[in-house]
Order: C-alpha cells, then structure tokens, then sequence
C-alpha cells in the first residue's frame, strides 16, 4: 500500500513523543507490561526482533518522566546499545578492559545526564563527569565506536582521548565508581532514583560481549538505580555471575499469533494507521491471512499489508506477498548467519534440516491423519545432543517456531517441547492441504489455522531416528559459504577460490557493511531514495547527515530513521 493510505514506519525509535502516543496500541497485557517497566524490580524484557520492545520501553520512559513523576524525585532513562558491533576488533581480547565496557558506561552516563537536564531544565556542575562534559559525550563515545577501524599495530581507541577522560573512564572499570557517578548526577539534579531502560542488550553477533554488559547491570544495581533489559529469547547468555530469577526476572513480550486477543490487536493497528477506516471490515479474510503470518509480530503485519495493495489485490496477490515474505524474513537470514558468523554454520545447517523435516513430515501427517496440525513436539531428553536443543532455539529466535507450553509424548511419556510452525510458512507450503482438498483457499486456511489444537502435534523421540539423522548430517558440514559470492569453501580457505575474496580476516562487522544497503528496514519510499545513492550498508554507516539530507524528501527525520535502521542492521 502507499505511504498516504497506510502508515508505514515501523522503528520506534525513531518516533518523538506524540508519534509514539498516536502509533503505539497499548492493550491490558501492553498496560501491565509497562507496569512493570516501570518499578523498582530488575526487569529482562523478551521477545524477538519486531515484538515491540522498543515501543514499550520509550512509552515507559515517558510515563516516568512526566513533571508529577519527576516531582517526586523519579527519572527514567532510555538507552540503545545497538552499534556494539562497532566495538569488534579481532585483536582486542575480550575481557572487563575492553573498550565496550568502557563504551557501555558511557553511553549510560550520558543518557542519564542529558534526560536529567532535560526533564529539570538545570544543568548543575557534576564533578565526577567533568572531563566528559568538556571533551563532549558524543565525541567520546564516537571515539570508542571507532574500535574497529584499528589494526593490530594501533594504540587502543582509548588512547585517542584526551589523559583526563581516559582517567575518568579507566576509573569505571571499578563498578563501584560507575555507581557512585551516577548517584552523584542524581544528587546535583535533586533526583531520587534513576530506572536505565536498555534497549538492544543482547549483543548476539558478539555473545563474548554479553556477560561483560550483564556484570556492568548487576554491578550498579542499587536502591536508587534499577535497570531493565530488552533481550531475544534463546541466545542471549548471561554469563556465570547473572543468575535468571535472582539478579533479574523474565518478562516475555509474546502475542500468541493463534489467539482472538492478536487479531484484535492487528484490527486496532489497521484501524489506527489505514485511511480507510472499513479497511478491515471489507477485506477480512486477506487482513485475516496477513494477521496470521505476522505471527504475532506487530513490525512484521505493518510491513505485510504495506507490500500489498489489500483493498485492490486478489487471493492470488496476498498469498505471493506471504510467499515472499517467507523466503525474505524467515528463509534467507539462515544464509546470512552462515557468511556472518562461521561458528554457527553447524547450527545453522541443523536448523535448517530440521526445518525442512517438519514441513516435510507435517504435511504427510495432514494428509493421512483425520486432523490437521502445525505443531512439533521434540524430546528434551537428556540422551539427545546439545546441538539439536542450540537449532531449536536458533529457530525460534529467528521467528520460526514459537514454543509453546511443554508436553508428554504418546508412547515414550517423555517430557517435549510443543512448537508451532509460523503460519506465514504453513500458508506458503500449504501444510494444512489434505487428501480430499489439495488446494485451499485464503478464507479455508484461515479456518483450519482456528481449529488446531494444542494436543494433536508430530512427535519426535529421543529415538527419532530423522533427528538423529539431521545431527550427523549437520556435524559432518566441512565447508562455510563465501561472503561475496556464496561460493563453497574449506574452512581454512583465507581466500574465495571464485571471486578472490579475503576470507581469514573478515570480521562479522566487515559482513554486514558489505551487504547491500536493500537490506535495511526501511518503508519503501525512503529505501529507494538510499539505494539510489549508497550502495553498502557501510557506505550508509559513514555518509554525513548532510549528505543524508541532500537525498530528495529526505530531512532530520527520515535521517534519523535511516540512522536507526542501520543501527538495527549493526546490532543483528
């Protein structure tokens, strides 16, 4: 659909105030959730890419930081940590004097700062913070983002800044002194408590990354400075020093995408962004389709009925946008994840057959059983490889499957995971057709998506011998794809035996400056004008705002969401 008839932008952060009032659709589950955001208690907010996590978290911010609040001595700070990809150097071990440490604290203390001063409308002296405000947040942080550009035989990043910062933020390096300067900028604002809502917390192209970001949390959480955390279900890893439950509680940001409750929360986004308002009422069963192949993912049904003309198109049209939309969101980022990040090729090829094999097997299940049914139960039983438990997960974290409550297999009484199928895949593999009914239409599987049942699923036991199969397979994989040109190659290669690329010193952050600037989420109109100037990712992360600006309709709006969508393409 065009941008006048339906409105399009789906990045959160990049709204200001009254557009995240006007766009977001707050229900009693958003309502309780921001609740929670919102109180003392160290909160870890899960859901995967598009849930709406941002969404909640800038709306609990601005709640907290109303003047009645903010009169009672209560701040709320958001802070986004999505370029940690910019910190990767090979040469750098990872350890508590990484530059992202130092990076992590800094962002932090800035957020802090510039909403206190923005909130009280004062900007008191801060001792501690002294040196930072001279040589300026920005310019400290964009030198510590600058990690990756150094070759081996460069100073530090750190070494760039002037002696006095780099004191102040080698003294961080105590989280004692983090602590302490961040209830130091409390006290010279007249503030009580300070609640650090952290957007993109789960670094998941750099997991050696991640417990480092979770001790800074555990380490400053005090009485006057909570924390919440937006992570991605299954691959986030805490480290030994987190501990779930204790250090911080799970949240889960889900919309099951089978409940009444999702379809109305769709219904309300059309109704709040269509202008037409009986969009809905006259094209349910398209809507209905679209709804279910969104899967419960609000940023996924925006960009589902944006590619679509619903109020024009056919049956035929709607279930080609679905099609494409499988291969695009669901199909092809298992490529990506093979050139980005070469120990996972194992895991990602597991996934990938298990994929396979569920659709396969589920469609032979349809056609000879008298019910239909999306579901998989895989055993948790102890005697099965780990690796097959890693695909799962992998699985759902890329929209897949969604786990539901476990169950009891048939015959074995085995405890099993119960995961549903995305229906966007079984709508493009028509996976609920039978025997008697080969083809169906939109509307019939859409009532075939109402009437499964949670109890009727394809079993695989620890003797399964198809996921036995799909282990060997996967961990006999001696060969990684080219990240140029897809070519085959021993994993030893250094270079491309077709194209000549360089293979041994490309870092993920060099993978996902080279992909092509199509790749960013952006509405359809903005990503046109990009890619009609900027042929990389790269090439979009070092433009200037000006030369962002001098892009036909694009002004320091448009800039800052295509800032925000390369952020995103960054942060994995």
């Amino acid at each position: 659909m065009k941008e006048q008839e339906f409105e399009l932008s789906i990045r959160a952060d990049g709204y200001d105030a009254q557009e995240l009032r006007n766009l977001s659709i707050v229900g009693q589950r958003e309502e309780e959730i921001i609740t929670r955001l919102q109180s003392s208690a160290p909160l870890l907010l899960e859901g995967i890419r598009g849930s709406g996590k941002t969404t909640l978290l800038k709306l609990a911010v601005e709640r907290t930081n109303q003047p009645d609040r903010v009169a009672t001595g209560d701040l709320a700070a958001y802070v986004s940590f999505s370029r940690y990809l910019l910190l990767e150097n090979p040469s750098i071990p990872a350890g508590p004097q990484h530059p992202f440490n130092l990076w992590v604290c800094t962002k932090i203390l800035h957020a802090v700062y510039e909403v206190a001063k923005s909130v009280t409308g004062d900007s008191p002296p801060v001792t501690g913070l002294a040196p930072l405000l001279e040589a300026r947040f920005d310019n400290v942080i964009t030198t510590l983002e600058s990690t990756h550009k150094l070759s081996s035989n460069e100073a530090a990043s750190l070494q760039l800044l002037p002696d006095s910062v780099r004191r102040v933020l080698l003294s961080f390096l105590n989280p004692d002194k983090l602590r302490a300067c961040l209830v130091e900028i409390l006290t010279a604002f007249g503030l009580r408590t300070v609640n650090l809502l952290c957007d993109e917390a789960a670094q998941y192209f750099k997991p050696e990354f991640q417990p480092l970001f979770f001790s800074i949390l555990k380490s400053i959480h005090c009485p006057n400075i909570y924390f919440k955390a937006a992570i991605y279900p299954t691959v986030t890893y805490f480290g030994a020093d987190f501990e779930l439950g204790h250090d911080a509680s799970v949240v889960p940001l889900t919309r099951p995408c089978l409940t009444t409750e999702w379809m109305n929360f769709c219904r309300d986004i059309t109704a709040r962004r269509a202008a037409n308002e009986k969009l809905w009422s006259d094209n349910p069963v398209l809507l209905e389709s679209l709804a279910y192949a969104a899967f419960g993912i609000p940023r996924r049904f925006i960009e589902l009925v944006g590619n679509v003309d619903v109020s024009t198109s056919s049956e035929l049209d709607v279930l080609n946008a679905i099609k494409n939309h499988a291969q695009r969101e669901l199909l092809q980022p298992f490529d990506a994840l093979r050139a980005r990040i070469p120990t996972l090729i194992r895991d990602v090829e597991l996934a990938s057959y298990l994929l396979h094999l569920f659709i396969d097997d589920l469609k032979q299940e349809n056609t000879v059983r008298t019910y239909r049914t999306a579901y998989v139960a895989i055993s948790k039983h102890r005697a099965l490889p780990y690796a097959l438990r890693k695909a799962t997960n992998l699985l759902v974290y890329l929209g897949i499957l969604e786990r539901q409550a476990p169950c009891k297999l048939g015959h074995t009484r085995e405890t099993a995971d119960r995961l549903l199928v995305n229906p966007a895949i079984i709508i493009a593999e028509n996976l609920l057709a039978d025997s008697t009914k080969r083809k169906l239409s939109l509307n019939e599987v859409n009532e075939r998506i109402k009437l499964l049942e949670l109890d009727k699923f394809r079993e695989y036991s620890r003797n399964n011998k198809s996921l036995q199969e799909a282990v060997e397979e996967a961990s006999s994989v001696q060969s990684k794809p080219c990240p140029q040109c897809g070519t085959d190659l021993p994993f030893e290669a250094r270079f491309c035996t077709n194209c000549g690329a360089a293979q041994s010193q490309t870092s993920v952050l060099a993978q996902v400056l080279s992909l092509s600037s199509s790749d960013l989420d952006l509405t359809p109109g903005i990503k046109a004008k990009v890619i009609a100037k900027f042929a990389t990712i790269g090439s979009v992360l070092e433009a200037t705002d000006n030369d962002l600006d001098a892009l036909y309709q694009v002004g320091p709006v448009r800039v800052a969401i295509i800032r925000h969508s390369v952020d995103e393409a960054i942060s994995g």
